[in-house]
């Protein structure tokens, strides 16, 4: 497991790295891009997460249309991450 801030997210290089889990959105789009971009890298496959609160998904949206991607978003009940 790794846990970074977005600025260790910039540079850092794992080779193989399955899955990235955004467990906070990022601030800035790019920093998104950056963060979820440390997997499926060089062609290999991956998978991003992202826990995305209910005061989060405006800024989702806008970090979405930034990308031009949209994901399909799962909505769960009775998961508080509220306090951690």
């Amino acid at each position: 497991m790794l846990v970074a801030t977005d600025l260790a997210s910039r540079g850092i290089d794992i080779p193989d790295l399955p899955v990235v889990i955004n467990y906070e959105l990022p601030r800035s789009p790019k920093d998104f891009i950056h963060r979820t971009g440390r997997t499926g890298r060089a062609g290999a496959a991956g998978t991003a997460m992202s826990f995305v609160t209910s005061e989060d998904e405006q800024h989702f949206k806008v970090i979405q249309k930034k990308m031009g991607k949209w994901v399909n978003m799962v909505e769960t009940e009775g998961f508080n991450l509220h306090g951690y």
